[in-house]
């Protein structure tokens, strides 16, 4: 159970500063691109 639990941080920490990182970048950019295929390779993984 514990072994789960840290995979589960883990993946909520990379996450986490996705997210952080996307609010300092400006989504105008071309970054929206790399920002939109993040997202799409995160939500398959879910």
């Amino acid at each position: 159970r514990l072994r789960r639990r840290n995979r589960k941080t883990r993946r909520y920490g990379v996450l986490d500063t996705n997210i952080e990182n996307m609010e300092l970048t400006p989504l105008e950019q071309d970054d929206d691109d790399d920002d939109t295929t993040l997202f799409d390779a995160n939500h398959p993984r879910r």
